[in-house]
């Protein structure tokens, strides 16, 4: 296969939106993915929040739906798996009609801290908002690009409080021996409010 010679310079991703923070997969069996990850990659503790009610706006419309969703590090990269209960209109579900067994990459995430300068670059480089929303950590949105519409990135603001949350993750994972492999949001809401 014959590739094209670039003209000019590309410029990288790190340079246009950010490092990658977060690699995040969609799972037909969210107990199930979990335990491979403990067990078989060693990766956690996780932080979870399973069967909450989530408010989107998916493709300009409100839609309410079911998810349960674990958070946890390897090394400075953030995993995420996330199972919709439900069959509401969203890009979870969307991803779901895909075929794979039981989990599959979903979406790469970036934090910028300049959140509506990332996100106004990408809308006038080709990308699309898909679902977006927020919560008191701050905003988030997805997106896509007609070019590769499987690539799903997903932009959220890098907060304070979204900050302490995502190191409180990262931290618990430095040196885990192992124990406690499955915890709450909660309780890396209150390790982010002890370290502040």
């Amino acid at each position: 296969m014959a590739y094209r010679k670039l003209t000019r310079p590309v410029e990288s991703m790190p340079a246009r939106f950010g490092p990658i923070t977060q690699v995040a997969y969609v799972t037909r069996d969210f107990r199930a993915s979990l335990d491979f990850k403990i067990r078989c990659m060693g990766v956690g503790p996780w932080f979870v929040q399973e069967r909450a009610i989530h408010t989107h706006n998916y493709r300009g419309e409100a839609v309410q739906f079911s998810m349960s969703v674990g958070l946890a590090n390897s090394g400075g990269l953030q995993l995420e798996i996330m199972e919709q209960h439900d069959d509401a209109p969203t890009i979870y579900s969307a991803a779901m009609q895909r075929s794979f067994v039981r989990d599959v990459q979903h979406h790469i995430c970036m934090w910028p801290e300049a959140y509506d300068e990332k996100l106004a670059d990408a809308l006038a480089h080709g990308y699309r908002a898909e679902q977006d929303g927020g919560n008191h950590r701050g905003r988030f949105i997805y997106l896509s690009h007609p070019a590769h519409p499987e690539h799903m990135i997903e932009f959220t603001e890098a907060t304070p409080g979204r900050r302490a949350f995502n190191g409180a993750i990262a931290a618990a994972a430095q040196n885990w021996d192992g124990r406690d492999p499955i915890r709450t949001f909660a309780d890396a809401q209150a390790a982010a409010e002890a370290a502040s």
